[in-house]
């Protein structure tokens, strides 16, 4: 119901409420891509909270404070080149289903970022192609054997999550148990279930994987998260008491926050001079978010390029723990590290 919601939101640019921006607007389906356009046609300023998809371009009005899948396998590689020789040779898996732009993505700037003097890539990208459904479960099934002869440090999985579980799977009931593999992938880990996130983690292999935000990037690395904005997330705080019960374990929450407050800073920005705020206004406002004026996220410290994607962005590096819980291990950024404050 994408077109319906989005002309209340269009209906209501005028007096009283005079609409000037949307946040959060979901995942990078179609629907939701959708909605992004006709909002920024109708001179609406969109921030998206945890779309990741690269392809996003050409949005009038439009910043992400999630970082792009390019920019979290790109982190994701800097990570592991930081571990003083621990991860010399990797290989990466890769869905093949031409429609999927998630895993051609992540497979194509891992293996563009990690390859130098020290770290090689050890074969030929080994792929599964999930839109063939007879198959794909027995490609991975025989993935995980054909590791036992690679040998890599690392495998690089970019792939769904729910090809993840399946691979994960196969890989605890590899022929060369001996050997110990570290799997590395991107942020739709975090949409397993809670169950299926324990699942994985009982497999008996390291699982790492780059998310969106986690709690404890403030305590691990202060000059790159904001910390009253962090605050909120620790213990004790707002989240704490408003949603007690509540799980955390993706990271949307923190996004949603950061979403939310750089529209605010935007449109407080836009009514500083003369002129009526309009959507366009804070549409412009986003590209002055920069210098001393970053948004003091607790995901980051955010400041926009031209085309909407956030520049230097924090990305937790993340390990699922045998009860399936995400475990903060380092924060990384595309360049190696993140963007701090001022």
């Amino acid at each position: 119901h994408w077109e319906h919601t989005v002309d209340e939101l269009i209906a209501r640019r005028s007096a009283p409420d005079r609409l000037v921006a949307v946040a959060g607007l979901g995942p990078s389906t179609g629907p939701d891509v959708k909605a992004l356009r006709k909002l920024s046609k109708n001179g609406i300023a969109t921030v998206s909270s945890i779309m990741t998809a690269t392809d996003i371009k050409g949005i009038q009005g439009f910043v992400r404070v999630a970082p792009t899948n390019a920019d979290e396998a790109r982190a994701g590689a800097a990570y592991l080149k930081r571990q003083k020789g621990k991860y010399r040779s990797a290989v990466v898996i890769q869905d093949a289903d031409k429609d999927d732009l998630y895993a051609s993505t992540l497979g194509d700037a891992f293996s563009a970022e990690y390859p130098d003097k020290k770290h090689r890539l050890v074969a030929d990208r080994i792929t599964y192609d999930s839109s063939v459904p007879s198959a794909w479960p027995n490609e991975l099934h025989y993935t995980a054997e054909q590791l036992c002869g690679e040998r890599p440090d690392v495998v690089y999985f970019a792939g769904r999550g729910r090809h993840l579980s399946h691979f994960l799977n196969a890989l605890a009931n590899r022929t060369c148990q001996s050997r110990n593999f570290t799997v590395l992938t991107g942020d739709d880990t975090t949409n397993l279930t809670p169950k299926e996130l324990a699942a994985a983690a009982r497999t008996g292999v390291t699982m790492l994987y780059t998310g969106l935000a986690h709690a404890d990037m403030w305590r691990n690395d202060p000059g790159a998260v904001s910390g009253p904005s962090a605050g909120s997330f620790q213990p004790g705080g707002a989240l704490d008491k408003w949603f007690p019960g509540d799980a955390r374990y993706d990271g949307q929450d923190i996004m949603g926050h950061d979403a939310v407050l750089t529209a605010a800073q935007a449109i407080r920005m836009a009514s500083n001079w003369q002129g009526e705020v309009t959507g366009r206004s804070v549409g412009r406002m986003f590209l002055q978010l920069d210098g001393d004026r970053k948004v003091p996220g607790a995901s980051g410290f955010l400041s926009f390029k031209d085309n909407g994607d956030p520049r230097d962005k924090a990305v937790p590096i993340l390990r699922l723990t045998p009860k399936g819980e995400s475990e903060l291990v380092d924060v990384s950024a595309p360049g190696g590290e993140p963007a701090t404050g001022g």
